[in-house]
């Protein structure tokens, strides 16, 4: 995705084959990137998958039904592109014959030097909630050596983090203590040590992953120069307000070097 920002869209679809309808404006916007490129997952009972066959576009953004100027269609790894448009003020629309649409308003900067963060957005389909359910954040671009990530068992450790969520904070050890921005923070299996998912902390250090399995994982988190830190995760889900719920992670960088770790732990 190189160093622009890029767009991730997890899509829960409807369960009428034939419901297409765009809902308009259903997410809050604007949504404000550089680049336009990313991944369309489908999500559904708290798995997802990528999902081929989206179109994705950009439109004028006026009242009623315009044809789009540019637009992509996903592939079978749910990745889309949509280059050289010009900056300016946009509907992003994304439409899928067993699904239903949806379009958000988009804020196309001019490229920048500098990475920028790409939006992730979720819809859960819950007809008692508005829009679904859907929540909308931004997050950094995931550059490819962290999309790629490969496990390392320095500083591993044995005991396990139970909690509800994967999301947390990266920071140094000094004192007092700040934020490590674009930390890469990587999910694999406990059996075979595969790569599930990746993400890297913002500006602020903070960094979350979307619905995760229940289950045992490794969490492994790594920023060149420092060491890396390795924990076992224990993911439950729990009922809204199980013991779990509110835990967060902390990751703990320190330089590397002999009888020198970083860690993780936990916090309320």
């Amino acid at each position: 995705m190189g160093r622009y920002g890029a767009i991730v869209v997890i899509i829960c679809v409807s369960a009428f084959a034939d419901a297409a309808v765009a809902q308009s404006m259903c997410i809050p916007g604007p949504v404000v990137v550089d680049h336009l490129e990313g991944t369309v997952l489908f999500e559904a009972s708290g798995k997802s998958a990528t999902l081929p066959d989206v179109t994705v576009s950009i439109s004028p953004y006026v009242e009623g039904d315009v044809s789009p100027v540019a637009s992509s269609v996903t592939k079978g790894d749910g990745r889309f592109s949509i280059e050289d448009a010009k900056p300016g003020r946009y509907w992003l629309s994304f439409r899928h014959r067993a699904l239903i649409g949806f379009s958000i308003e988009l804020h196309l900067r001019p490229r920048s030097r500098r990475p920028t963060e790409f939006l992730i957005a979720t819809l859960r389909n819950d007809p008692n909630k508005p829009c679904g359910g859907g929540s909308v954040h931004l997050s950094p671009v995931v550059e490819e050596a962290c999309r790629s990530l490969e496990y390392e068992n320095q500083n591993q450790t044995d005991y396990a983090l139970k909690l509800r969520r994967v999301e947390g904070i990266a920071e140094d050890t000094q004192s007092p203590p700040s934020p490590v921005p674009r930390t890469c923070v990587g999910l694999f299996t406990e059996d075979g040590r595969k790569l599930v998912t990746t993400v890297e902390s913002d500006r602020d250090g903070k960094f979350a992953f979307g619905t995760i399995q229940a289950g045992k994982y490794r969490l492994v988190a790594k920023q060149p120069g420092l060491g890396v830190a390795n924990v076992i995760l224990e993911v439950g889900m729990w009922p809204s307000g199980g013991i779990l719920t509110g835990r967060q992670l902390v990751v703990h960088l320190r330089p590397r070097g002999i009888d020198i770790t970083s860690w993780v732990d936990s916090k309320r």
